[in-house]
């Protein structure tokens, strides 16, 4: 994949809000990624926090996900922690920025491979 258009169509994408498809000479070399999303369970409930919805980025990615320190220790141990307690911060870019080099690393893999056996290596 040519670095160059690589870099133009992963940049369109970006400005356009989705993520994928990337395409080079008629061919994809990674799907579009129409959903991802964070799930949060509790004994009583599931919380889902969505990061992209019908192919789309949400504007308004989530900073937390609800979750409190306190919750991931057992109630006595929290207390003998004196710790304090607070929300558990989630940075909902870093982690779409994340999915993206997946997204452009899986491309790269598939075309190189696609190359080695033109080559015949």
């Amino acid at each position: 994949m040519n670095e160059r258009h690589h870099d133009e169509v992963t940049q369109l994408n970006i400005q356009q809000g989705f993520y994928g498809p990337l395409r080079c000479r008629g061919h994809t070399w990674a799907g579009k990624l129409n959903e991802a999303f964070i799930e949060v369970w509790r004994r009583d409930s599931c919380d889902r926090f969505y990061l992209i919805q019908r192919g789309f980025c949400l504007n308004d990615l989530p900073v937390t996900l609800g979750l409190r320190i306190s919750e991931f220790y057992p109630h006595d141990a929290w207390e003998a922690a004196n710790i304090e307690d607070r929300t558990v911060h989630f940075d909902g870019a870093r982690f779409l920025e994340g999915l993206r080099r997946d997204i452009e690393l899986a491309a790269q893999c598939r075309f190189e491979r696609f190359l080695f056996g033109k080559l015949g290596l």
